[in-house]
């Protein structure tokens, strides 16, 4: 993980990049039907914890030459 320090022009800091290892983990679980898939995942990391949902359609096109 890399934490970017950026500070305004004329405060006489300079910008530094932070290197951190953070341990996290994951979780999910999804649903395939005929053209519906839909995953469900938490992610947790320390000071960061959040949900995503992830909806696929599959809509089946035919061609014919």
């Amino acid at each position: 993980m890399e934490k970017l320090h950026e500070f305004k022009a004329g405060t006489e800091k300079s910008n530094y990049l932070e290197d951190n290892s953070k341990l996290g983990i994951s979780a999910g679980a999804g649903v395939s039907m005929f053209m519906m898939e839909i995953l469900v995942e938490y992610n947790y990391f320390q000071n960061n914890q959040y949900f995503a949902v992830d909806l696929k359609v599959r809509l089946p096109l035919y061609m014919n030459f």
